[in-house]
């Protein structure tokens, strides 16, 4: 019996960890975050709403898991920069959720692990990067040099 209550409060405690760290807050309801398992749109598979949501425009790919301490310590950074990127769509993609997707990029793209962030333009992509760890501002310039803009 006390193994049980044991087994139920810690997954109990890690749900909540990864509801607090990865639900969207009330920043991220109001900006251009989407979150790929959260899309009910009419696409045979997360593949193809992948595929869809990468098509046209600029679109930076995060790539994370509920598990990754990096991918937590990110997500208010990516917040930060869903509301400075206005023109920019930003999609997070659960790795654990979607290993397909994130075996592709690893094997066809050299994506290393996780947090890791694919830059997309017009369906092109045009940047993996799978380093470590930037702040806002260097975001911004990474950005703006990697696209040509100015923020």
């Amino acid at each position: 019996m006390t193994k049980n209550i044991t087994i139920s409060s810690l997954f109990c405690a890690a749900s909540l960890t990864s509801y607090l760290l990865f639900a969207q807050t009330d920043a991220a309801k109001n900006n251009n975050i989407i979150y790929l398992h959260e899309q009910k749109a009419k696409h045979r598979s997360p593949e193809s709403l992948f595929e869809a949501l990468t098509a046209r425009g600029n679109v930076i790919i995060i790539f994370y898991a509920d598990w990754c301490n990096p991918c937590k310590r990110s997500a208010p950074i990516v917040d930060q920069l869903a509301e400075i990127l206005t023109n920019f769509k930003l999609v997070k993609v659960n790795a654990e959720m979607h290993k397909k997707l994130y075996f592709y990029y690893t094997e066809k793209h050299g994506m290393k692990g996780i947090p890791s962030f694919l830059f997309f333009k017009d369906g092109k992509l045009i940047e993996v990067y799978s380093k470590g760890p930037k702040t806002v501002e260097e975001w911004t310039d990474h950005i703006n040099n990697l696209y040509g803009t100015h923020f």
